[in-house]
């Protein structure tokens, strides 16, 4: 029985999850690399061998990045591109990484794949050259070399490598593409060049790094209960989410032209992977010595595989051809499973191929044959228009799932398949479903006229909420649909009872109507809607940070994540890929074709990028977070349309970087996004918490989150913008990231005054679009709302953030004549120290507002909640009164130049700092009175329960406010002197 051992890998936004296992441990002849089996007489083809150059085509969507530099191999089945060996592309610690791969003529959907020398990310591997070393009219062979790179330890970390072995481990992978062959068989070994004995902990193995994304493919494990849904790793119990199998599929596209993975062995001494799998990486190969293992001079680590490329938004167009290979090689048997599935209304089902239903196919487990708990799936398959599927599975007794579209799944016993025989399940009837139609109009005008919106099904009165779609996907997806340009949305849910809410975004009212349907009764919901005066003429609203399947880790369709703004009435939006520049331009240009007149102009697209380091380094053992940059220009052709490389480089390093890309302003703006944020092993996706910024100490310029400065003189401070929301559902870090803000404003290193914005960082349809958003105070019309006028508002500062809740302020000098001064880089003279401020609060009535808070140099001075005399509450959350909460006047005092903001929104609770670290820990989770360990072992910051009518259209969501400074200029020389000193504890 072979030996466990588990380690956590964790890489890229979604975490990367790895193992060691097992037991393989036997050098290869004289230590040298390992020839790839030679490939079979068979057809012959043309071959074409092309490092891409400027200016061409590109690579296709949603997941193409090749260009420029990169080499292009194409048989008569397959285009694939490896990076340049300087390009790292996504969790790799190099380029010469395999970065698209598809049939001809289909869309790209590999984000990448590359190689770990070990079972933890401390032993990368770093690719130095990629060379063509085979070219036949029957192969072509692209070999690539380089060698293991361990990762620096952080603080308290062993090194996965000792000694260092500089570059003497080396590391050698062998990609070999066979004429008329949708495969591509994979040859890596890893040798111990040197005299040195090297230990590693956890032990040597060659580990296949499978960047995923975000669901728009997920692994497929052939394992007990799992199948689309791979036991996840846990470090507290890691055996049940190591993944043994013979072949790894996926489950297919659900955006592009159809397409699916699947790996498989081909190796004489072993018949099995093992690995761990998520949504965003998979990590996987074979066996390995348990513990501590030693790699003496001229040892050898090899693994082969073949990865299989289908043309199916299914598991079995690859896993057909990996079952088959397998039954070649003697390892298992193999049949064929074959049936019909009949549509509910007896019609035909549609030639898209993502609304057509899924059969899982699987070997039952003792007792019950339909117990998805039991049983292990070896496959899914998309059936066809006409209704009928076939599969390849392993001999033996098969049970089958139906999952149809907003329906629960459907079960059932198959019968046995015997080897090299088909079984033929006959017709499943798919169960008729009821039909929820929508129809929204809004009456602003006094005439009812179409209206994009977004309409959320919560279950009600013990009903489960629908799943009308895959949550990772295109609308609908989850209990979330948009309707068509025209205000219409129609589709299929189980019987029961649902509250439908439909909403046009924060600024408008909300509908709420309870239905219930059965298998015989359909439902239609009539919403009307009206905007309301939340925010006045003067503003538009922008998000800065979006992200759509042209991210590694999301799988949203262009046309939807354009839809799902104009459903939520936001103004503008920006690009921000992850390292990937991207234009939704000509998708928006698309939908605008859909809607009526009225509604096409109302959304400003931006061109701009989110550069993502994911690899730890000796300056900064840690990741260094993720930052934007916008405006942009596409730069076609280019590797990853122009964005630059940002591994192994400091922050101000980066910053110089970004803002030599090319775009239609002088220079693009620059953004650190989400300071404070989640971290996966040693990547840290805020940088503030990478490097340990404490808003309540002097800020350390040879510390490690300022000290370094780029060629140019950059620093690490010196961005332009820093998001003070990030996202809907996480107010535990607004408190956090408003405090390193105003630690920021108030000791303005260099006179950098960052900019506070609020953006939605949104990944699917139903992290919802709109919440939040930064306001800009501007008097461009959205029409004239240009490259440059983005970049002049934003620099000057007249913004505020919001989410579902807006605030502005102005101020004067008390008693004072001069016209009033609004947020922005323009100060305030006010020589006496006493200011007015003007305020105007206001949300739409089913957005509760809980108070409202005037701050000098971050620091409460002021605090007015309902219970004041001048504060509306409104009595129907469903109408249209009580829009203004507070507009009235505010006097504060200042003894120096100081800076002034307003927040409003949920009550913030008080909070402590329980380590001492400036970062604040907890609040009085235990009601005792005050804050100390036994609060952060209740749960640390806890915020107050979400609304009800917001949480239901937007879960977790908690109103927030605020605005950017307003500059006060007491010693009257007509400048801003920062306060100088950090954040009071």
């Amino acid at each position: 029985m072979r030996k466990l051992l588990f380690s956590v890998l964790c890489l890229g936004l979604g975490g990367l999850l790895g193992c060691d296992c097992g037991d393989d441990d036997t050098p290869d002849g004289d230590g040298g690399t390992t020839d790839a089996p030679p490939a079979d007489a068979g057809p012959s083809c043309d071959f074409a061998v092309t490092t891409l150059g400027a200016g061409g085509e590109g690579s296709p969507p949603p997941d193409g990045l090749g260009g420029e530099g990169d080499l292009e191999i194409r048989s008569d089945v397959l285009r694939a591109v490896f990076s340049a060996v300087d390009r790292p592309v996504g969790v790799a610690a190099s380029g010469g990484t395999l970065m698209d791969l598809h049939l001809l003529g289909q869309d790209d959907h590999l984000n990448e794949l590359s190689q770990l020398g070990g079972v933890s990310q401390g032993v990368q591997v770093a690719y130095t050259e990629v060379e063509v070393v085979e070219q036949e009219p029957t192969h072509v062979v692209v070999e690539v070399r380089g060698h293991v790179a361990p990762q620096p330890a952080g603080e308290g970390e062993t090194p996965s490598v000792t000694p260092d072995p500089g570059t003497d481990i080396a590391v050698v992978t062998r990609y070999e593409f066979r004429c008329g062959e949708q495969r591509v068989w994979i040859d890596t070994t890893i040798t111990n060049t040197s005299e040195v004995e090297y230990v590693t902990d956890p032990a040597f193995a060659v580990m296949d790094v499978m960047l995923w994304g975000d669901n728009s493919l997920i692994p497929f494990c052939p394992a007990r209960g799992q199948g689309d849904e791979c036991a996840p790793f846990d470090i507290s119990n890691p055996l049940p989410g190591l993944v043994e199998s013979a072949y790894i599929g996926s489950t297919g596209s659900v955006l592009g032209t159809p397409g699916t993975f699947a790996f498989y062995i081909d190796d004489p001494t072993t018949d099995t992977f093992i690995g761990v799998h998520d949504p965003q990486v998979s990590a996987f190969g074979f066996p390995v010595l348990f513990g501590n293992e030693t790699l003496y001079p001229d040892d050898t680590r090899s693994l082969r595989r073949v990865m299989v490329v289908g043309d199916g938004a299914d598991a079995a167009s690859a896993t057909d051809i990996a079952l088959d290979a397998l039954a070649q090689e003697g390892i298992l048997e193999v049949g064929t499973v074959t049936g019909t599935v009949t549509p509910a209304d007896g019609g035909s089902f549609s030639s898209d191929p993502y609304s057509r239903p899924l059969v899982v196919l699987a070997t039952p487990g003792a007792g019950d044959p339909t117990d998805p708990e039991a049983w292990t799936p070896v496959t899914m398959v998309r059936v066809g228009e006409d209704g009928s599927f076939s599969a390849r599975v392993p001999a033996g007794a098969i049970s089958w799932e139906l999952r149809s579209r907003g329906a629960p799944p459907k079960r059932g016993e198959g019968g046995d398949v015997a080897a090299g025989a088909t079984l033929d399940l006959g017709e499943i009837a798919e169960d008729p479903l009821p039909l929820l139609e929508v129809e929204v109009r809004d009456i602003t005008s006094g005439t009812a006229s179409p209206l994009p919106a977004r309409v959320v099904i919560v279950g009600a009165d013990g009903t489960e909420s629908p799943r009308l779609g895959p949550s990772f996907g295109g609308s609908p997806a989850r209990n979330v649909v948009l309707t068509d340009g025209m205000g219409d949305a129609a589709v299929r849910v189980p019987p029961g009872t649902y509250d439908v809410y439909v909403t046009h975004g924060p600024w408008y009212t909300i509908v709420r109507e309870r239905i219930t349907v059965d298998s015989g009764t359909d439902a239609t919901v009539s919403a009307e809607l009206q905007s309301l005066d939340v925010i006045p003429e003067g503003f538009l609203t922008a998000d800065f940070h979006v992200h759509s399947g042209a991210s590694y880790d999301s799988s949203l369709p262009i046309d939807d994540r354009v839809r799902a703004f104009l459903a939520e009435g936001v103004d503008a939006i920006v690009s921000t890929e992850h390292d990937v520049i991207f234009d939704y331009a000509p998708a928006l240009a698309a939908v605008e074709e859909t809607v009526p007149l009225e509604w096409q102009g109302r959304l400003r697209t931006f061109v701009g990028l989110e550069s993502t380091g994911t690899i730890p380094q000796a300056d900064f053992p840690h990741t260094t977070g993720h930052h934007n940059a916008f405006p942009l220009e596409v730069v076609d052709g280019a590797h990853k349309n122009g964005a630059p490389s940002d591994e192994y480089v400091d922050v101000a390093t980066l910053y110089e970087r970004l803002r030599a890309l090319p775009s239609p302003v002088s220079a693009p703006l620059v953004q650190l996004n989400h300071p404070r944020s989640n971290r996966y092993g040693r990547v840290w996706i805020g940088y503030f918490d990478s490097c340990g910024f404490d808003p309540t100490s002097a800020l350390d310029e040879d510390g490690p989150c300022f000290a370094a400065t780029g060629p140019m003189g950059t620093r690490p401070w010196d961005f332009d913008a820093m998001e003070v929301v990030n996202g809907p559902s996480d107010p535990a870090s607004f408190i956090l990231m408003k405090r390193d803000w105003y630690a920021l404003l108030r000791q303005a290193p260099d006179d950098q005054l960052p900019i506070g914005t609020a953006n939605g960082d949104s990944h699917r349809l139903t992290a919802t679009a709109g919440y939040p958003v930064t306001v800009l105070r501007t008097d461009t019309a959205l029409a004239a709302f240009d490259d440059a006028a983005l970049a002049t508002t934003v620099e000057g500062g007249a913004a505020a953030g919001s989410l579902g809740v807006f605030v502005w302020a102005t101020a004067q000098e008390t008693g004072g004549s001069g016209d009033p001064v609004e947020p922005g880089r323009t100060p305030l003279t006010a020589t006496s120290g006493d200011v007015t401020l003007t305020v105007r609060l206001a949300a739409a009535p089913w957005i509760p507002v809980d108070e409202l808070r005037v701050l000098v140099n971050g620091e409460v001075v002021e605090r007015l909640s309902v219970a004041d005399g001048d504060w509306t509450e409104p009595v129907d959350p469903f109408g249209t009164d009580g829009v203004v909460r507070y507009e009235g006047t505010v006097d504060v005092t200042v003894g120096a130049d100081a800076f002034v903001t307003v927040e409003a929104g949920f009550s913030v609770p008080t909070v402590a700092d329980l380590d001492g670290d400036g970062v604040v820990d907890a609040t009085d989770n235990d009601g005792d009175g005050d804050i100390d360990m036994d609060d952060l072992d209740a749960g640390g910051i806890v915020t107050p329960a979400a609304p009800e009518l917001l949480s239901a259209v937007v879960p977790g969501a908690l109103p927030i406010a605020f605005t950017n400074p307003i500059y006060v200029d007491r010693d009257g020389d007509g400048a801003y002197t920062p306060v100088g000193t950090p954040l009071p504890e």
